[in-house]
């Protein structure tokens, strides 16, 4: 039984490959079928393989987007905790820092909210140059973790992006498959009767012999 896309498209291509056999061609024909609807089989299943490869390559780069977002966010996490960690130890010996800065751990979703909360972070770090100062003994950076958030949500944007278009390219290539197939069904009900002497044309479309 064929119920997936490459078993369905394998199916389609055994009746395209094998009505350009002149036998054949000529029995369907003879039997009302016209040699122009037949043949555009072969430029429908044409385009139906550029369709399949390019819907290939849309889940391909969804992919590669889904990997660069979580690469960027789990580099952003990384740096947030180390940051908060060393933050929660300097503030201890400044005055008033406590109430200007938020030491509370940020929760990772919703993402949105999370990215908005962890710039203002960094935002009211910086406004702290004797926290600023003592964060780059250690290669802690805020501006730059600021500029790798702007990056990780871009980078969340391009995956629903890549979403969207790969979404697209599914769905035309479902729809040419779908009409491909109803054509191949006709050719075949219309082959059953017109190869019916036959029997091994039959089966090289795919018919069944009993």
């Amino acid at each position: 039984m064929y119920t997936n896309i490459p078993d369905r498209v394998a199916k389609v291509r055994t009746v395209v490959e094998n009505i350009k056999n002149e036998s054949v061609l000529k029995l369907l024909t003879g039997f009302g079928l016209k040699e122009p609807y037949i043949k555009s089989c072969g430029d429908k299943f044409s385009t139906l393989e550029v369709l399949v490869e390019k819907q290939h390559s849309e889940q391909k780069d969804i992919r590669s987007a889904y990997d660069a977002y979580n690469r960027k966010t789990e580099t952003c996490g990384d740096n947030y905790h180390k940051t908060l960690d060393f933050v929660r130890l300097k503030i201890k010996s400044m005055d008033g820092a406590r109430e200007r800065i938020n030491t509370s751990r940020i929760a990772a979703s919703p993402v949105e909210k999370m990215f908005e909360e962890v710039l203002a972070f960094y935002r009211s770090v910086l406004k702290e140059p004797e926290l600023v100062s003592y964060l780059v003994q250690f290669n802690i950076t805020p501006d730059t973790y600021i500029q790798d958030i702007e990056e990780a949500k871009r980078l969340r944007s391009a995956v629903f992006i890549e979403k969207g278009e790969a979404e697209d390219a599914t769905e035309t290539r479902n729809k040419a498959l779908i009409e491909l197939e109803g054509i191949c069904t006709e050719i075949k009900t219309v082959a059953k009767y017109a190869l019916k002497d036959n029997p091994q044309l039959l089966e090289k479309l795919g018919i069944k012999v009993r």
